[in-house]
């Protein structure tokens, strides 16, 4: 049950903010008469109260105290040199590992609250299963494997598995992958066994991928949604913003929509951990996980890599042996 979670999360929580050695703690908040949770800094033990844990805790934390440890201080600021702390699943874990790997900060700077995960809802699908019901004021819990929410007196049930992420469908990992506080209980559910995401797409004839990319990269606003939710996306200057030399046009058309993502992509490879983030924060709803994933298998089968499973591993991008294959060299 999540409420045992929740309740433990929230002691530990309140102990470091009573004992003063961390800046803040970083988790969930659940917003008042929606189904979703927003990122809240507790700053106080009274702030613990305030922390929530459920099946709608989705977004990646680390992105956020990522930007905390790497903003410059304002003019006359004394900089807070205690470490972060910052609840995370198991797929926000391995992004803690990628960027350990890649030495983006120091590993006593950010202190991490592992929470066990049978999955997360997707809010829409959520919202859409409780369509017309009184819920406003509701919890969302996880209750056996029900979503579960309480509001004015009654209680609404829905299998987690109608409501599930697609990412959480192939999910390796329900226990934290990186903590320094673990908080129980364990999760003993198997891996999970769903398709990858791109299948369809591999069934696809070279026309139609085209047509269905075409199709849904003219849709691309370039808003960067996908880069700001990435905690993998960490440079102080995009490439996409770069005036001298342009590489990247910054029209919404379609050949600088592919420049874009295409581009994006690539640098992710042998890097994404699959939390998700891009799919979900993109506003015109463009399958960027398909891509993402596929070139993170394209990267494990031909050389065995899988980023955010060992932060003592050097990263793709550093490392590499005589004996890969380079074939793709013409």
């Amino acid at each position: 049950m999540t409420a045992d979670a929740k309740a433990s999360m929230q002691k530990i929580a309140r102990e470091l903010l009573q004992s003063g050695n961390v800046q803040f703690v970083l988790g969930y908040r659940q917003v008042p008469g929606r189904f979703t949770t927003t990122p809240f800094y507790a700053r106080t033990p009274k702030d613990a109260d305030l922390l929530h844990w459920g099946p709608n805790c989705t977004s990646n934390l680390v992105t956020f105290a990522l930007a905390h440890l790497k903003r410059k201080p304002a003019r006359g600021e004394k900089l807070d040199t205690r470490p972060v702390a910052v609840v995370a699943k198991p797929c926000d874990g391995k992004s803690v590992i990628a960027l350990l790997q890649e030495h983006q900060f120091d590993r006593e700077k950010m202190m991490v609250i592992g929470m066990p995960c049978s999955g997360q809802a997707d809010s829409e699908l959520l919202e859409s299963a409780l369509d017309g019901k009184d819920i406003y004021g509701g919890e969302v819990s996880l209750i056996g494997n029900d979503c579960s929410i309480e509001a004015n007196g009654k209680l609404h049930t829905i299998p987690l598995g109608d409501v599930r992420q697609a990412k959480c469908g192939e999910c390796d990992s329900h226990n934290p992958t990186i903590t320094d506080v673990d908080v129980g209980p364990q999760v003993n559910d198997p891996p999970g066994d769903d398709p990858p995401p791109y299948r369809d797409v591999e069934e696809m004839d070279p026309d139609q991928r085209w047509e269905m990319w075409e199709r849904e990269l003219s849709k691309c606003i370039r808003c960067y949604a996908c880069r700001n939710a990435c905690p993998m996306c960490y440079c102080e200057e995009c490439i996409a913003e770069k005036r001298f030399p342009p590489w990247i046009g910054k029209s919404h058309h379609l050949p600088d929509n592919i420049m874009w993502n295409v581009l994006r992509a690539i640098h992710l490879a042998g890097r994404c951990i699959d939390c998700g983030e891009c799919d979900r924060a993109c506003p015109m709803d463009i399958p960027l996980r398909k891509i993402n994933r596929k070139l993170q298998d394209v990267v494990k089968d031909k050389y065995g890599y899988v980023p955010g499973k060992d932060p003592e591993t050097p990263s793709f991008v550093t490392t590499f042996d005589l004996d890969d294959e380079e074939e793709f060299i013409k």
